[in-house]
C-alpha cells in the first residue's frame, strides 16, 4: 500500500468536513483578527488544533526546507542532521581548496570567535523547515538561498567579501520539500501544523486575515525518500 500523500498546510481546503464544524463556531475570532497566534493559544482553539495534528500525523505534511546547497547531495543524502563542527569539518575538506591559505585561516577565525555555546546550541543536530513558501515572499528565505552552506557554516563569514563570494559561488538555491510527521517537529508551538493549517483556514474565510508560518524543527536526518521535491528558487522578494 502506498503512503498517503502529504497535505499542504497552506491550504486550508484541504481541512475535512468534521473539523471544519468545530472550527465553525470559533468564527469570531477568526473575523476579527488578522493573525492566528493572536487567539490560537485560547483552551478552545488549543482542543481543535490537538483535533488537527491527530489528522495531520495519519497523513504527513510537506514541510519547506531553503538552502543554497549542491541538489546531488541532498538527493543521495537527503537532509543530514550533524553538529556544526562536523558541518564545517565537512566543508573544510571539500571545499578548502578553493581558499587561499590566509583565506582559510580568516575562515577558521571567524569561526571560532562566533560559534560559541549558545550559537552552536541553537543550531546543533537540529534541521530547520518552514510549513509554508511564505518566506519566499516576503524575504526571509533570501539569506538561506544565497549563502551556500547553512549558518552553522556561513553566518560569521558574510562580513568577509572575498570569502563571501567565492561562498556563495558554490550551489544553486533550492527548495526542498518533505514530507514528514508532525510529531517530528519541534518548536515554539504545542501544535505547530496545525497553527499554520488553521491560518491557511482563516485566510479563505476572512479576507483580511494573513498565512502564518512557523520556524521548526527535527532533531533526526530526513532520508531521500522523505524528500517530495528539490527545486531551484528563481526568486524570492
Amino acid at each position: 500500500m502506498s503512503a498517503p500523500v502529504a497535505i499542504s498546510l497552506e491550504s486550508g481546503a484541504l481541512i475535512p468536513e468534521e473539523i471544519v464544524r468545530l472550527i465553525q463556531p470559533l468564527n469570531e475570532e477568526l473575523m476579527n483578527n488578522r493573525y492566528v497566534d493572536s487567539f490560537a493559544r485560547l483552551p478552545k482553539f488549543q482542543r481543535v488544533l490537538a483535533r488537527m495534528t491527530d489528522y495531520l500525523e495519519k497523513h504527513r505534511i510537506i514541510c519547506v526546507h531553503y538552502t543554497r546547497a549542491v541538489p546531488e547531495d541532498i538527493l543521495a543524502a537527503g537532509l543530514i542532521c550533524a553538529t556544526g563542527a562536523q558541518r564545517r569539518t565537512w566543508f573544510m575538506e571539500k571545499y578548502g581548496n578553493l581558499f587561499c591559505d590566509p583565506e582559510r585561516e580568516a575562515i577558521k577565525t571567524a569561526w571560532r570567535q562566533y560559534f560559541k555555546q549558545a550559537q552552536n546550541a541553537a543550531r546543533d543536530n537540529k534541521v530547520f523547515f518552514n510549513l509554508s513558501t511564505t518566506a519566499l515572499r516576503n524575504g526571509g528565505a533570501g539569506p538561506l538561498l544565497e549563502n551556500f552552506g547553512g549558518e552553522a557554516i556561513n553566518m560569521p563569514l558574510l562580513d568577509l567579501p572575498r570569502i563571501k563570494q567565492k561562498l556563495n559561488s558554490l550551489g544553486s538555491p533550492l527548495i526542498v520539500k518533505c514530507a514528514l510527521k508532525p510529531s517530528r517537529l519541534l518548536g515554539c508551538w504545542e501544535y505547530p501544523a496545525a497553527v499554520v493549517w488553521l491560518s491557511a483556514y482563516q485566510t479563505k474565510v476572512n479576507p483580511k486575515a494573513a498565512l502564518y508560518d512557523v520556524d521548526v524543527y527535527t532533531t533526526s536526518s530526513v532520508l531521500p525518500e522523505d524528500i517530495i521535491t528539490i527545486d531551484n528558487a528563481t526568486r524570492w522578494d
